[in-house]
């Protein structure tokens, strides 16, 4: 399978699978924001250029864009070059980011064209983490906004811990937040209005989509952090299978901000499925492909998967463990099938070990949360 083919399949089906996750979340977690909130200032950001529909493009276009934006895809991730290039931190920073007329964000170690709009040097000797918060018909608390650049850097810290500082990859990432329905669906597309989500990630212009109107508004900051996690997993592991892309973005998702310091809180959501069903078999949930995540099961496979990532967060044990997993799947991100299991298999008892300390775990989880 070609990499464009791979690609594209394979950012069409984790796009499906968290839209999917997200749905479910709005269906089982129906908080409300508390009537006490108030809004205290607009956020602001860079301005978006409208969105440009992939099928408002000709076959041609479309193909040409599919080529342009795998390209730059590939540019960023090291691909494309030799094997002893691709673990050069040179390869993997860029010197300039701008976007484009159709609102595509475009990534170059060359200068932009000069009829490129705003060009940004980017420094490449730093790595560092960005984040542009912008709401549409909605004005964001000043709160929630701080919430989400503290969050936005302790998500960023954690990449840090798994890759090291020379292979991170400066990111840019854009929040949007959408006040107003009509204006989300239409951003989503009409080619998925049979299904009903509250936020969405698109690779081609680098940013999350987040719905912000009433009675989705307590639920914007996790939100927020999943999708902003997949975007930040897909600029520095490339196509991941989805126990570890959805994983990561759940385990994120738990994210909560505390004063200067910020911890992860178990989901009781997910606490509560895998007490009634159980943990899924190992081997079962790390064979599973974006075919067959988003099942009828796929909130299990969502719970499984955060478990599995917050589990192995939780000990050093764990975090050498999920490192070293994390740090195959970078060695391997430009061969779309790799397996990266490995380090999960080498783990002290090996899977059926890894499985019971999981199923423990949870256990003494959905008892200490009761």
């Amino acid at each position: 399978m070609s990499w464009l083919k791979l690609l594209l399949r394979s950012t069409v089906l984790a796009f499906l699978a968290s839209v999917i996750a997200l749905i479910v979340v709005g269906l089982h977690n129906g908080r409300q924001p508390s009537s006490g909130s108030q809004v205290m200032s607009q956020s602001n950001g860079a301005n978006h250029a409208s969105f440009v529909q992939p099928a408002k493009l000709s076959h041609g276009d479309r193909h040409k864009a599919d080529r342009d934006f795998l390209r730059r895809y590939q540019q960023i991730l090291g691909c494309g070059r030799p094997k002893n290039q691709q673990t050069d931190p040179g390869y993997l920073t860029t010197a300039y980011q701008w976007r484009d007329e159709a609102g595509v964000m475009n990534f170059s170690d060359q200068p932009p064209e000069l009829s490129a709009a705003a060009p940004t040097l980017i420094d490449s000797g730093a790595r560092e983490f960005f984040i542009t918060i912008k709401a549409e018909s909605a004005a964001l608390p000043e709160a929630l906004e701080g919430s989400l650049r503290a969050g936005a850097k302790r998500t960023y810290d954690q990449w840090h811990s798994w890759l090291g500082q020379e292979a991170l990859v400066r990111s840019h990432i854009n929040l949007r937040f959408i006040g107003d329905q009509q204006s989300f669906n239409h951003l989503y597309g009409d080619a998925h209005k049979s299904m009903r989500a509250i936020g969405f990630y698109r690779m081609r212009t680098n940013e999350a989509v987040v719905l912000y109107s009433e009675p989705y508004r307590a639920l914007a900051q996790a939100t927020a952090f999943h999708e902003m996690s997949h975007l930040i997993t897909a600029w520095h592991l490339g196509p991941t299978p989805p126990w570890l892309n959805e994983g990561i973005a759940e385990y994120f998702e738990t994210l909560q901000v505390q004063w200067q310091g910020a911890k992860f809180n178990a989901s009781r959501q997910h606490l509560r499925l895998l007490a009634e069903r159980g943990i899924i078999d190992l081997d079962e949930l790390l064979s599973l492909t974006g075919d067959t995540w988003a099942t009828r099961d796929a909130y299990w496979h969502y719970a499984n998967a955060w478990a599995l990532v917050a589990f192995l967060q939780h000990s050093d044990r764990g975090r050498q463990t999920l490192r070293a997993v994390v740090r195959e799947a970078h060695a391997t991100r430009c061969d779309g099938e790799a397996d990266i299991r490995g380090p999960l298999l080498t783990y002290p008892g090996g899977l059926s070990q890894l499985h019971q300390e999981l199923s423990d775990w949870v256990r003494e989880k959905n008892t200490t949360q009761a």
